[in-house]
This record gives structure tokens, C-alpha cells and sequence, in this order.
């Protein structure tokens, strides 16, 4: 019945953006859902027991670093108006609701001394409520919202946290194990770490770019694969479940800059490690920056065969797609993740823009990144579990939206009939290949070289950690909204001590791709299903769950058809991946619902 619907949709419903639709049926066992994140949905944040998060504690402050002032306090409400949520989701006739778990609703404190009942009893009656009405219930173990007593000691930056996410799975995998199929540990890691210890632009707001985001991120790498073992060794068996993480992903048009984003997590839950390149890149610069070791760090070679392969499927985010070119500026004297990168990204100004300034609409970015991912890793089953557009919200006719989706399901559709590494690989690669991506590795080490660091500032895994990592995927989790162009960055910035200066690339969206109410979602369907075929080609034929896709609007009107136009135009192009041959398994919107939107309040 929903192949059939969407079908319907997508040969019927017109579209304002210059993409041609896949008008083939989905698969009729494909999953179609709609996702939300336990802070930006619940409220409730101090009531029947529930600790204080990162969240929690940035809303709070005075003065807000919230740009309208708002907090998730009561958000949508969803913690006492939960069967409200059930029903709304019944009539839109999805198959499966992805939501995510508080930490510390479940752990106040966020050590497992103390385990919330209320907590506990919240959860198991929406995962009921949810199997009362044939809704498969898709859990994120962790979105963002880290405990606050955790983040006090330092948070992802601080390895004791590997051991305390493992109590959490566990409590987790206890109580809601025997209702639950399909898991994510972790929503967008790179959001977590590249922005939360970066950028600054997500909580906690640590300012620690090029040494933080990667201590994060190479914790977080472990902590699922602990997890994934967990599950496997203690639960699998008996509960018949899969794990995975969730990956936002935007194609940059430029093979370097994917290897180190993509590769970065990707690479070490398929393959074991982090991809070469980014292993060279940042210990090189880690070492011209003055270094006396690479900012990345290293998996042992144990770790690398634990993290080998954990992963059951992948989760796919998708929203746009960035340009990307060589950075011929290499910004050594800056350590970040985005000057390691080493290239310039950027988005055609004829793409379509969204309300979001970041997103523009490029469906055929989406059937590129399934592909990749298809080439890269293999045959891996894929869940897009974000896909989606901004618009103002003056409308009720929701147009765009539809016009989104259309194209980036069409996208899909030709990934998945065909049958990129720095910013996938950085979390893929380790959990599939067992290591981050070489071009990162090479790039960091190059720039914590030259910028005085006597090692990388991309840490290792041992040969240990590397098997450790290598195969802890069950499916990927992947969130697309948008694409951008990218360039070789002609100013390195190897000044500049950050993640974004090590990627060492420029990105752009185009004009002419529509624009939504964020900056950076500009409307770039093709880019979805670029996007899932680059993680065919690189990590094989993994399954994909696209645990997010959507558009931002103003919230200025009930005719939605700017997020019509967008799904509309996104599910073409994630139906066109899937022609390609991509293994998408499931979709899941962004959302749906007027969420608390981070540091940007309600959009």
C-alpha cells in the first residue's frame, strides 16, 4: 500500500525544479517513516526524574546562544502527548517512526548507578503505542543530547565516556530490546564532535576545533563498536535486532573532501580504520603546526579488528550537496577539521534555495552519495533516515516540500537501480573498514606537522582497535538535506587548527538551486542520489536507512507545499538511487513536526 501511494505521488504531483522524476515503484517491503530527536520533541526536560543534558544547560544560559531565545523545556510536548504523535503518524500512513532516547531521562545522572522507572516506563509505552498501530519503532540510542554530569568531566573528549555510553546500550538493550528491530547508536557523530567541539555551533559549545572533534570523534567510533559488540555477543541472538549509526552526508563534487567526511566514520565500522588519505593529510599538517604527533588518533591494530565491520546496515541523512575543489590555499596554520579537509566547497547559485541557507535542492546529489557508498563499502543495506527541506512557512500548500521529495526519492529510486571518503569515510570507513580514510590521515598529519605538533592531531587506532572497529554495522544510517559544490581550497588556512580547515576545500551552493529558511539547505535532489551511490561504490553493497531528509521553512502558513515539493522531488531521486542499485531499505523524514530546532530555536 505505501509503494503504491508513492508512486501515485511521484507521477502526479507537479514540480517547480528542473529534475526529472522516477516514476518506477518502490520495493513493496520498503520503510517508509517520518523521525524526530528526543529533545527538540519531548519537553518535560526536568520532570519525573529526568536529568540535566548539554542541552539542557545551553538553553539555559544567559544570555541565549538560542537565536530566538526558545528552549526545548516543552517543545512539542511529545512526553505527555505521545499517543497524540501515534495517531497523527497513522494517518499519514508510515511504516516506521524513528525517535530518539534522553540519556538522561533514562540515566539522570548518566552513569548506570541510577536507572529512571519513569524514564523507562515513558519509552516502553510509546514503543507500544507504536506496535498497537503496526508503526515499527526505529530508536536512536543517542541524539545529541550527551548528560551534563558526563559532559562535566569532558565530555566525548574524554575516554571514560566509551565505557559509560556501554552501560547506557545495555540498559537500553535490556528494557526495549524484545520490542525493537532496527537501532542507532548515533545520530550525524560528526554534528557531535565537528560542531560541538569545533565550530561551536551545537552544544556543548566547546572551542577546541582540530584537537577536540577528533579525540570526539574517536571516542564515539568506540563507543559504538563496544556497543555493536554488545548487542551482538549478548542480544542479537535472541532479540534478531540491527545496529548501526546515522550519517549526515552532503556530496561534495571533489573525491578528497568526501574521503575524509564520509570516511572519517564510515571507514572504521566497515573497514576498520580511518581512510589513509586522512590518516597521511592530518599528520602531516599536525607536524608543519608543531605537533609532536598527528591530531588524529590512532586505532590499535586490536581496535581496528573490533571495530571491523559493526555495522548491520547504514543510516543515510541527505539534505543538499556542496562543490568542491583543491584548496590551493592549505591554511596550515590552522588546526580545525574544515582547514585538514583541504578544499573549497561551495553551491551552484542556479540550484534551487530553501529557507535554510545551507540547503539547496539537489535530488541527483542523493543518487550520487547512494552510489558512492555503493562503490566505496559494497552492497551494504541503506536506511535514509533524514531527508528533507526548510521553507518560511507562509503557506498551508506545501509545495516545495512535496516538489523536495519527489526528486529526492526519484534520486533513490536510480541509486538503487545503478546496483565519497574525508567527510564520510571519517565515521564509515573506521566502523566498515576498520580506519579513518588515508587522504585524511595523510592531510591532518601534514597539517599538525607543519603547524608545530609533534604527531597528528587525528588519533590512531591500533591494529587491535582497527580489527575492534572493522564490520560494527549492521546497516547505515545516512541524513541528507542538501549538496554543495566544492573546490581544492586555494588558501590552505594551515594557520588555522580545525576540522573545517584541515578538509583544505571551498564549498558553494549554487543561486539558481532553491533556497529554504536555513542558509545552507539549498534544494539539491540529484545530490541524493549521488550521494548514495557514492557510498555503494565505496563501502559496497551495505543496507541504507535514510534516518533523515527534510526542509526548513518560516512557519508562516499551513500550505506546505514548498516541503512537498521537496520530499516529492527527494524520494524521486532516492528511488532513482535505488534503481541504480543502491541497498536503500527504508526513509525516513525530517521532520514533520514543529521541532525545536538546536541553536536556531523553531523553524
Amino acid at each position: 500500500m505505501i509503494s503504491k501511494e508513492v508512486w501515485l505521488l511521484c507521477i502526479v504531483l507537479s514540480t517547480s525544479f528542473a529534475t526529472t522524476i522516477n516514476v518506477s515503484k518502490f520495493p513493496k517491503d520498503f520503510m517508509f517513516g517520518t523521525a524526530t530527536a528526543s529533545y527538540q520533541v519531548e519537553g518535560a526536560w526536568n520532570e519525573d526524574g529526568k536529568g540535566e543534558n548539554i542541552w539542557d544547560e545551553v538553553a539555559h544560559r544567559v544570555p541565549s546562544p538560542i537565536v530566538d531565545n526558545s528552549t526545548g523545556d516543552v517543545a512539542c510536548d511529545s512526553y505527555h502527548k505521545y499517543k497524540e504523535d501515534v495517531a497523527m503518524l497513522k494517518h499519514l500512513g508510515v511504516a516506521h517512526y524513528r525517535f530518539s532516547l534522553s540519556w538522561s531521562r533514562i540515566l539522570p545522572t548518566g552513569f548506570n548507578n541510577k536507572v529512571n522507572p519513569l524514564g523507562i516506563a515513558y519509552y516502553k509505552n510509546l514503543i507500544k503505542e507504536l506496535r498497537a498501530n503496526n508503526i515499527e519503532p526505529l530508536v536512536t540510542i543517542f541524539h545529541w543530547d550527551t548528560p551534563q554530569p558526563l559532559e562535566n568531566l569532558g565530555g566525548w573528549t574524554n575516554e571514560l565516556i566509551v565505557d559509560r555510553f556501554l552501560d547506557y546500550a545495555r540498559v537500553v538493550f535490556e528494557n526495549f530490546g524484545d520490542d525493537v528491530t532496527y537501532w542507532l547508536t548515533f545520530n550525524e557523530p560528526r554534528q557531535t564532535c565537528n560542531q560541538g567541539y569545533g565550530t561551536k555551533q551545537k552544544a556543548p559549545l566547546v572551542d577546541s576545533p582540530g584537537i577536540g572533534e577528533y579525540l570526539c570523534a574517536h571516542n564515539l567510533l568506540k563507543a559504538h563498536a563496544k556497543a555493536w559488540h554488545l548487542y551482538d555477543e549478548q542480544f542479537r541472538s535472541s532479540q534478531k535486532g540491527k545496529i548501526e549509526l546515522s550519517l549526515y552526508y552532503r556530496l561534495p563534487l571533489y573525491l578528497s573532501w568526501i574521503n575524509s567526511k564520509h570516511g572519517w566514520y564510515a571507514r572504521p565500522l566497515l573497514l576498520g580504520d580511518y581512510p589513509e588519505a586522512m590518516k597521511k593529510t592530518i599528520a602531516e599538517r599536525s607536524a608543519l603546526q608543531g605537533f609532536s604527533q598527528s591530531r588524529l588518533p590512532e586505532f590499535t591494530q586490536d581496535e581496528i579488528e573490533y571495530l571491523n565491520g559493526t555495522v548491520d546496515y547504514l543510516g543515510l541523512n541527505y539534505y543538499t550537496t556542496v562543490m568542491a575543489t583543491n584548496a590551493a590555499d592549505k591554511r596550515i596554520d590552522v588546526v580545525s577539521w574544515e582547514a585538514d579537509v583541504e578544499v573549497n566547497t561551495y553551491q551552484k547559485e542556479e540550484w534551487p534555495t530553501s529557507a535554510s541557507s545551507w540547503l539547496r535542492v539537489v535530488p541527483w546529489g542523493l543518487r550520487k552519495t547512494l552510489n558512492w557508498i555503493k562503490n566505496t563499502y559494497g552492497d551494504i543495506p541503506i536506511i535514509i533516515t533524514e531527508n528533507g527541506i526548510s521553507e518560511d512557512g507562509t503557506s498551508l500548500e506545501d509545495d516545495t516540500r512535496i516538489d523536495y521529495y519527489q526528486q529526492h526519492l526519484s534520486a533513490v529510486k536510480d541509486a538503487m537501480d545503478d546496483g565519497y571518503t574525508f567527510q564520510h569515510g571519517w565515521y564509515v570507513r573506521p566502523l566498515t573498514l576498520g580506519d579513518y580514510p588515508e587522504v585524511m590521515k595523510k592531510v591532518i598529519a601534514e597539517r599538525s606537522a607543519y603547524q608545530g605538533f609533534s604527531q597528528s592531531r587525528l588519533p590512531e587506532f591500533t591494529q587491535d582497535e582497527i580489527e575492534y572497529l572493522k564490520g560494527t554495522l549492521d546497516y547505515l544510517g545516512q541524513n541528507y538535506y542538501s549538496a554543495a559544490m566544492v573546490l581544492d581550497a586555494v588558501d590552505k588556512r594551515l594557520d588555522v587548527v580545525s576540522y573545517n580547515a584541515d578538509v583544505e576545500v571551498d564549498m558553494y551552493q549554487k543561486e539558481e538551486w532553491p533556497k529554504s529558511a536555513s542558509s545552507w539547505l539549498r534544494v539539491v535532489p540529484w545530490g541524493f542520489r549521488k550521494v548514495l551511490n557514492w557510498i555503494k561504490h565505496t563501502y559496497g553493497d551495505i543496507p541504507i536507512l535514510i534516518t533523515e531528509n527534510g526542509i526548513s521553512d518560516n512557519g508562516t502558513s499551513l500550505e506546505d507545499n514548498m516541503r512537498v515539493d521537496y520530499y516529492q522531488q527527494h524520494l524521486s531521486a532516492m528511488l532513482d538511487a535505488m534503481d541504480d542499485g543502491v541497498n536503500v531499505f527504508g526513509f525516513t523524514a525530517w521532520s514533520l513536526m514543529d521541532n525545536f530546532e538546536w541553536l536556531s530555536g523553531y523553524t
